[in-house]
Order: C-alpha cells, then structure tokens, then sequence
C-alpha cells in the first residue's frame, strides 16, 4: 500500500522513464550477456531485410500518426532528414490499451502498439532501417500545448557516445 501511494506522488517524466529503461537493460545486459549478442544478431538482420526503404518505413510511421499533415525535409547544410507530422504525439509512457509506449516499442526489436488493419506499419521493425543511412537520430514530439520532449538514439553505440553523456554517473555505470 505504501509503495504505490509513493509511485502515485513521484511524478513521471521522459527522462525518468528513459533513465529506468536504461538501468533494466543493463542490469538484463550484465545478468545474461549472451542477449547482448542476440540483440546485435537481430538488429543485423532486420537491418539487413528492410536495407533502402528507411524513407518509405518514416513515412509510414509519419502517414500512421497524422491528422492531415506530414512534412518531409532534405536539409543538404546540415546532412539532415526530418519526418514530421500533425497527428498523436510520439508517447513516452504505456497508454492504458497499449501493450508499449512508442518509446519502449523503438527500443526493441518486433514490438509495435500499431493494431494490424489500423495502421499502414504494425511489425515493429521499420524504424531500424533507418541505421542504414545515419548513426544517430533525434526524436521529438509535443508533450503538452508548448512543450516537447525528445530523446537521441545511436548506432553503433560506443565510447563517443559515452563520451558525450550528459550524465557521467549513468555513463559510467554504462561501462561497469
């Protein structure tokens, strides 16, 4: 009873969630390395499957959240591709008749809370054709009227990665 009167007042936050996501996969990662190598494997291979479709997967995923509107921008200047759209904001935490958040749904593979028939794109896997052509990608989406939130994944993920944590403490614990 206690426990969850606590977790009811601790308010939740992108980072909060990002950060808990990050301390379950490590203590996973560090419990059984062999998933380790088992994610590596996986991620090669739908790499692999969906190589030269990253645009068609990001608009996919633009086309299943939008209202009315997406926008596709090739900024030559900054070696940049942005995929935007009007619609549902990219959710950092589990809604009550989704099986993911958008956020945990990216972070592994095969996992999508796109219902089959609903949506152009539902096999969770699209997004990672994307590391066929960058390795590093920024997410933003609207939290509230005026506020956003976003988050930066990379690929490979190595030490300038770790380097350029903006918390140490995590970084650290990272490479434990």
């Amino acid at each position: 009873m206690l426990q969850e009167a606590i977790k009811m007042t601790v308010h939740v936050t992108p980072r909060s969630i990002i950060d808990e996501h990050i301390a379950t996969k490590l203590e996973t990662f560090r419990r059984d390395p062999q998933t380790v190598i088992g994610h590596i494997r996986q991620e090669r291979s739908v790499r692999n499957d969906y190589m030269g479709r990253a645009p068609f997967e990001l608009l996919q995923n633009a086309l299943d959240r939008a209202q009315r509107k997406v926008k596709l921008k090739l900024c030559r200047e900054t070696m940049s591709f942005s995929v935007s759209n009007d619609g549902i904001p990219f959710s950092f935490q589990k809604a009550q008749d989704d099986s993911w958040s958008d956020f945990a749904a990216i972070c592994a593979i095969n996992s999508s809370n796109k219902e089959v028939g609903k949506s152009i794109g539902n096999k969770g896997v699209g997004f990672r054709s994307i590391w066929e052509f960058c390795n590093q990608v920024q997410i933003v989406s609207r939290l509230a009227d005026d506020q956003y939130w976003g988050f930066q994944l990379n690929f490979p993920f190595n030490q300038t990665c770790l380097d350029n944590w903006e918390d140490p403490i995590q970084a650290e614990s990272v490479l434990v």
